[in-house]
């Protein structure tokens, strides 16, 4: 390999897999992200569903202010 070739990062060989341990650790991280991002969900589940309740069953009314 010369220095001068703009791609000596193609021929560069690939670094080893990661381990077992590594991958676990990855799994593990990744599951409790998305228990925490589904809990956040479910805590916010009865805020959403009472806005949109009370959106649909609430009337739009519309106050009139008479003059002096």
């Amino acid at each position: 390999m010369q220095d001068d070739n703009p791609l000596w990062y193609d021929y560069a060989e690939p670094d080893d897999a990661p381990g077992r341990t590594l991958l676990v650790i990855a799994g593990l991280v990744s599951v409790s992200m998305n228990v925490v991002a589904a809990a956040i969900r479910v805590c916010r589940m009865p805020e959403r569903l009472w806005h949109t309740t009370s959106t649909r069953l609430a009337p739009n009314r519309r106050v009139r202010i008479e003059p002096l």
